[in-house]
């Protein structure tokens, strides 16, 4: 009973935590839904991204400035692109977000707004775009140093670069490498040297294990 959750009879100093309220949400994701889950939290960013990266029907009870966070609805369209219809109209408005979701089904564009379902077509063409990247990545000395990413095209030239943790998957460095190329995570194809293909499939490998893998090649 998610009403009657004990976080509801904790003070509201814990009430606020935002480490207690995380660890209340994974033992009970139903909570954002009760009468007396504060506002405020609803509208706390790393909350709410935690609790969508669990359940992406989290959105919906976002606050509405979250709601109209393109990262935020992301996330929530990568669970189930459906989600897209608890988005707020300034992000159903977002070409690149309306794409992530038709990536996983494109009947989502019933849910994007009415100029980019006018746009059906050159959405579905954005949609077959690939960007081929070939990635190298270096670790510095000690487990828990950052790994410097190093992006070309397949000519050689240096398009994009980060540094991630060895703990964050090839989905956190796809979307790194993103935000740098200012094109859509889902468009990037991976190939590290020397030649081995990083699909979709692999998305939620450890970049410790790629490193491995690569230097063992």
């Amino acid at each position: 009973d998610y009403e009657g959750n004990p976080l509801r009879f904790a003070s509201y100093q814990l009430k606020t935590d935002r480490e207690v309220v995380i660890r209340a949400i994974e033992r009970d994701i139903c909570i954002l839904r009760s009468s007396w889950f504060p506002d405020e939290l609803k509208a706390d960013r790393a909350i709410m991204l935690h609790a969508i990266g669990l359940s992406g029907s989290c959105l919906q009870f976002a606050s509405s400035d979250l709601k109209n966070d393109p990262e935020v609805v992301v996330r929530a369209v990568r669970k189930d692109p459906f989600y897209l219809r608890f988005a707020g109209e300034a992000v159903k408005e977002d070409f690149d977000v309306v794409l992530a979701a038709m990536h996983a089904n494109k009947d989502a564009l019933r849910y994007a707004s009415s100029s980019l379902r006018a746009r059906k077509q050159e959405l579905e063409d954005a949609l077959k775009a690939k960007v081929v990247l070939t990635i190298q990545i270096s670790a510095q000395d000690g487990a828990e140093s950052l790994l410097t990413v190093l992006a070309t095209s397949m000519g050689g030239n240096e398009l994009a670069s980060c540094q991630l943790s060895p703990e964050q998957s090839l989905a956190d460095l796809k979307d790194a490498l993103a935000v740098d190329l200012g094109t859509p995570a889902f468009t990037l194809q991976l190939v590290a040297i020397p030649g081995q293909l990083l699909d979709e499939s692999r998305n939620e490998q450890l970049l410790s294990e790629v490193c491995s893998e690569m230097s063992a090649s």
